[in-house]
Formats: C-alpha cells, structure tokens, sequence
C-alpha cells in the first residue's frame, strides 16, 4: 500500500499547474482568468506572498526535493502514535503550491484536496458528518478589561499585559480544537480551518454526544479561568458526502445557527454556573495576561501535551493554560518554549506522568530538532508541526523588554539630545471587505469544500505569517491578527508606509482580483492616549472608510480615500519634505511650512465638513462656491511665493515642478482629478507631521 509520502512524492513529480484560487472568485467586477500560475515551493514563512526572483523553478524544484527528502527521514524516526500528527505539517509544508496529479489545471493544492479527502474517509456508519464550529465571543472585551481607563505613556507593564491577552487568544482557538480531537480520538486532518478566534472540524456525525459533553466541560473551566469574559460558543449541521462538491449551503447554515447561539448562552447551565468553583490553582494570573505577553515575544516553541496528572514548567517554559477532562481523564496542557532544548528538559521532566506531547514551531516550518538539541529519553509519542501568528512585538534592544507605546512613537534621529522628542502614534484597525458574500457567493457554484478550505487558509496565511513579516519590517506592534483582520499600533509614519506596503501586497497575494480587498482606519494621537480608546477611534474610522459601496479604502487623517490615491499622497508627501524649507535659496523658491498650512485650509474648506442631510450636503463632498473661490486663491498663493505659471516652467527641480502641477490640476473644475483634491490632506499631514514630530525625518 502507499504511504501518504508516496502520494506527496507523486505530485511533486507530477508538477501540475497550479492556478491562484483567488482567480474563481466574482462578485460582480472581477474578471475571470486562469493566468496566475503558482511556482511549486517549500512554504515558509518568507514565501506566503512571493518566490524567490533569483531561483529557477528547476532550482525551486531541487529544493523542494531535498528538504522533502530530509523531512522525510526524520518523520520516520518518529514513534507510530505521533506521526498521524505531524503529517497535516508535512504534506501542507510541500503540498500547498503543488496542483493534483487527477486533473490537468486545478486551484486546489494538492495539500488541500488530501486532507478534506482524509476528513471524509471518515464518516459515521450511516455515512453522515458534523460541521463543527468553535468561536469565542467576547474577544475585545477580555484584551481591554481595565485597560480602557488607564494611561498607555510609559506603562510598560499595560504594553506586556495587552501582548499576553492577545497572545492568549491566538493559542486559545488552536489548543481548544486540539483538545477536542484529541479527546475524541481523531487526527489534525479533521481540523479544516483556525483562525481568527473561531475554528471547524469535520468530524463523524455518531460523535455529537461526546461533543456537548466536552463543550460544556471547557466552557466550565474557561468561566473559572477569564471570569465570563472570554466564552466558547459552538454550533454543528449534520451533512453528508454532499458537503464536498457544495459546501456552501451548510457553512451557512452553521453561521445562522451560531448567530441564534449568541442570545441564548449557557441557556440550561445555571446549575454549572452556580457550582463553579474560585479559579483553579495556578491560573490566578493567566486571565491577566501580563507575564504570557512578557515571556512570549522571546519563544520559538508552542507545547500542548496531555497527562495523568498536572505538570510543571522547567527553564526555558512555561506554562500557559491547562484543561482537565473527565472522559478520558486526562489533563490538556499548554506551554511555549524558547527552544528545543527547553522544550526537551520540559518532557523529560515530566516523562513520568505525560502521555503525549505537540511540539510546534512559531512562525517557522523546520519543525525538527537537531540531534544536538534533543534526546528521547521516554516512552510516549512527540509529535511536531508549525503554526503561523501575527505577534511582533517591538523590544528594547538593550534591555530586550517590550517597548512602551510612548518609546514607540518616539523618532528615530540620530542626536542623542534629541531622542526624549515626543512622537505621534497611530493605530490602525482592518479587515477584508464583503468576506461572508466572497465565501458564500464568490465561487459560484464552485464552492467545493477543498476550495473554500483553500481560501480561508490562503487568508489565515496572509493575515498571520505574511502580516507578522511587514510588521517586523516597520517596526509595528501587533495586537492582534489572523483570520481576515488585525488591529495593530506603531509610529504614526512607520505605520502608514506599513499600511500602504501591505495593500500592495494583498493585491499581487490575490492575483489583482477587483473583488478580493480590504479597508482600514487610522487613528493617531498622543502615546499617553488610553489604547482601549485607541481601538475605538480606528474602528469609527474603518467603518468610515467602508460607508461606500466601493469600500477597498483606507481613512487617514480624518479622510477616508482609495488605496492607489493614498499610495500616491505618501510619495507626494514626501517629496513636499524634501524641497520644504522656512527661506527661498537664490531664484529656486522653497515651500515653507507656513505655505503648507494655508495649502491645508484651502483644501479643508473646499469641501463639507460636516453632513447635513437637510441640505444634502455629505462630509467630504465638494462646496462648488469655496472651490472656485479656492482655485484663485491658491494660485495667488503659489505666485506669491514666487511659484508663477511661468516660474514654475522655468523650474528645474522635477520634484518642484510635478508637485505645483499636480496641485494646480486638482484645483480645477476642468479636470478629472478635481474630485481627488480632497486627498491631499494626507500629503500635506504627511510632510507636516514629519517635520513636527520627526525633525525633518523621512523615511
């Protein structure tokens, strides 16, 4: 018979065209292509959105081979037991860019289509199934319990804490599926999809009694650890094969379901709830989150075991959460690492009451540990695997501690006297726009299982390892992140230019589908602003940002515009940085700052302020009578200036000359542009901010 590496072997070979799922979906301006061909390579957390220019596809070929070759030999060396869990990791780290050697074009990888295929080798002796979902409600209000009250400046003990509950809802979602198949006796592959707080499982349909019984069990234990803050809501459809070929209709289902779920919690548990015992010894701090968001940033590993009996952490671990059962009587533990070294001392230590252990890598897919680092020195089964998060957290590099929102708004210059400078801080909240319809009507009559599983692993990937690798990039601290949203926090400039940059990379990431965006909101004010605040202003202007039909906008500075006109204003915003200066240089005028600021109030008072439905008068739309006023009024002042018609013909400095043009042609009623006039708020912000904040800095 052959081995599911054999499989794996074949399609490697095979070399199927693989084609950007992204391309089936339509929801009305999308074009329906089959041109965006994946190249086959390793997955690691570098290659989510591109290849590797300077390697053929026959080296990338080689290298798969070779690191397929390796994985190999160390996957046999593994105990029986542990190898149904760490093969999901394998075929999805050499499957997920390889197309199945069954058809001669596909858009489902060939990781894809094996483990949803495992999944349903698996039904109940009637031939039915259960689609699972697990969603934990309450997310927002468990990270910023006592924070909103509190002053963010210089508290770095509010920066670790709100890491920590971040962070404990990111291993939450995983642990408790986990948990789920572990104590129901199942594999990973039953496992379709983590992320974003909420989870499915495919599972046998006889299995609904064991179901309830652990859901009541973990939400007992989750009251007694996060104090009704954090719950676990579930709902489940019974389904048949029929679930591989139309999805859809019963992933709707289970969404409605869970909807009604939400008004009727706990409904029949006051029994449960009443008996519930004070927290159960050593999570007294857990709920808390500030020492898991001071140790995590730090650790490399992930450890989920399960015992006879409760253990401890060693050096190098420690000990996040742990759930007993009363079915199989057993205790689920939860651990990070800062290596596999720490993680070894930890099972050896413990050899004596563990029955099973998950290793993980964090953001990394070398899932195996050198010889040098490991000994085997007991008798139950490791199994090991990688899982992707959106966690960078920004440390000092001296002290290697989590920095204060107030040190990371601060700029980066040189001077040393000149460090203590207070710095503006922004924060940004986003998510994909329209993602229900995508799902439920972007593929069309498409919607197989292994497709709609490839999306929202495709997205899971983007919004966790891809996001987490910009993140680091920009310096940005992420909150939070995964599924198809994030909120995150940085310096005001930093954070902008990581927006933009992210943007453009979604775009080539969905094959430049119309269809497939996102929008965002901004927020900037003082370091020493409350962060619960903070999520609240960006999340007013997400939503400002999504008012239109158009969505796929980002609002900044108090104006929400089109991402390519955003793009467009950072470079416009940076080139004013360049050539503003407070004198005129011999016949080359400069802009100063003071020109800058007139420049805002024109463009300000152009256009409504406020939404006057009286009038019909709409917050951002254009006042005719002050535009026209505005348009000789800003010519009057660029000739002032010493910026003529003819003067700027004359100009030799290209930078000078485009940026009065560009000015002059959206102050126009004649021109197109006219209607973006607006955006140049954030141009003229731009360059104002920088040299208010950032003394003259650009990056």
């Amino acid at each position: 018979m052959k081995s599911d590496f054999h499989f794996l072997q074949e399609a490697v070979e095979a070399d199927v065209k693989l084609y950007s799922v992204f391309e089936r979906i339509t929801l009305g301006n999308a074009q329906l292509n089959r041109n965006d061909q994946h190249k086959a390579r390793v997955l690691t957390i570098e290659s989510i959105v591109r290849t590797a220019d300077n390697l053929t596809d026959e080296q990338l070929k080689n290298e798969l081979n070779s690191a397929l070759e390796n994985d190999v030999k160390q996957f046999k060396k593994l105990r029986e037991p542990a190898q149904p869990e760490t093969l999901p990791h394998l075929i999805q780290k050499y499957g997920w860019r390889i197309g199945n050697p069954e058809t001669s074009k596909s858009d489902i990888p060939f990781a894809d289509r094996w483990r949803i295929q495992k999944a349903l080798n698996q039904p109940s002796a009637d031939g039915e199934y259960l689609l699972f979902k697990g969603d934990l409600t309450g997310i927002q209000e468990y990270i910023y319990h006592n924070i909103e009250q509190k002053r963010v400046g210089g508290l770095r003990k509010l920066a670790q804490r709100l890491r920590g509950r971040s962070t404990m809802v990111a291993l939450l979602s995983d642990f408790l599926a986990n948990a789920y198949l572990r104590e129901l006796g199942l594999s990973p592959f039953h496992l379709l999809f983590c992320g974003g707080g909420h989870f499915n499982l495919l599972i046998p349909a006889d299995r609904e009694k064991e179901l309830d019984v652990l859901t009541r069990q973990f939400n007992t234990i989750m009251r007694d650890i996060f104090d009704d803050k954090l719950e676990l809501l579930t709902a489940q459809v019974t389904c048949n094969e029929s679930i591989r070929e139309h999805a859809g209709i019963y992933f709707q289902q289970l969404l409605e379901q869970l909807e009604s779920q939400k008004y009727k919690a706990r409904a029949g548990w006051l029994s449960e709830v009443f008996s519930s015992k004070k927290k159960m010894e050593g999570l007294d701090n857990v709920s808390d989150g500030e020492m898991l968001g001071k140790r995590f940033p730090k650790m490399q590993l992930i450890i989920e075991t399960t015992s006879s009996e409760k253990i401890e952490d060693s050096i190098g671990s420690f000990r996040v959460l742990w759930f007993p059962t009363q079915g199989n009587k057993q205790i689920h533990s939860l651990f990070i690492a800062v290596g596999f070294e720490a993680a070894n001392l930890l099972l050896l230590k413990n050899k004596e009451t563990i029955n099973s252990a998950s290793i993980f890598k964090v953001n990394d897919t070398d899932i195996f540990p050198d010889d040098t680092e490991w000994s085997e020195d007991f008798d139950f089964p490791v199994s090991f695997g990688f899982r992707f998060f959106g966690k960078n957290t920004p440390l000092n590099p001296e002290s290697d501690e989590i920095l204060d929102f107030e040190e990371l708004a601060r700029p980066d210059v040189r001077n040393e006297s000149e460090r203590e400078r207070n710095g503006k801080l922004a924060a940004m909240r986003l998510d994909v726009d329209d993602l229900g319809c995508v799902f439920s009507k972007g593929l069309k009559s498409d919607d197989s299982l292994e497709r709609l599983a490839t999306l929202s692993r495709e997205l899971g990937y983007f919004f966790t390892a891809h996001f987490d690798q910009l993140a680091i990039k920009h310096n940005i601290y992420v909150i939070y992140s995964g599924g198809d949203d994030a909120f995150v926090v940085g310096r005001w400039d930093k954070l902008l230019h990581f927006a933009c940059e992210l943007h453009n990379d979604f775009r080539e990431f969905a094959s430049k589908n119309e269809d497939m965006h996102f929008s965002a909101g901004v927020y900037m004010g003082n370091p020493h602003f409350p962060v619960g605040r903070f999520y609240g202003e960006a999340e007013y202007w997400q939503n400002e940002a999504k008012s239109t039909k158009e969505k796929n906008r980002i609002a900044v500075f108090s104006h929400p515009l089109g991402w390519k006109s955003f793009g467009e204003m950072l470079l416009h915003g940076a080139d004013l940085l360049k050539i503003m200066g407070d004198q005129k240089h011999g016949d080359n005028p400069k802009f100063s700052s003071g020109l800058a600021y007139r420049l805002l109030r024109i463009v300000k008072t152009s256009f409504y302020e406020k939404t006057d439905a009286r009038n019909g008068e709409k917050r951002g739309q254009m006042n005719p009578e002050k535009f026209a006023e505005n348009i000789s009024r800003l010519r009057y002042f660029f000739a002032k200036q010493g910026f003529s018609k003819d003067k700027v013909k004359e100009l030799q400095e290209g930078i000078t000359r485009n940026l009065i043009n560009t000015f002059l042609k959206a102050f126009d009623f004649n021109n197109e542009k006219s209607k973006f006039a607006r955006d140049y708020l954030i141009a003229l912000n731009y360059a104002l901010f920088q040299k208010k904040y950032n003394g003259n800095n650009n990056e």
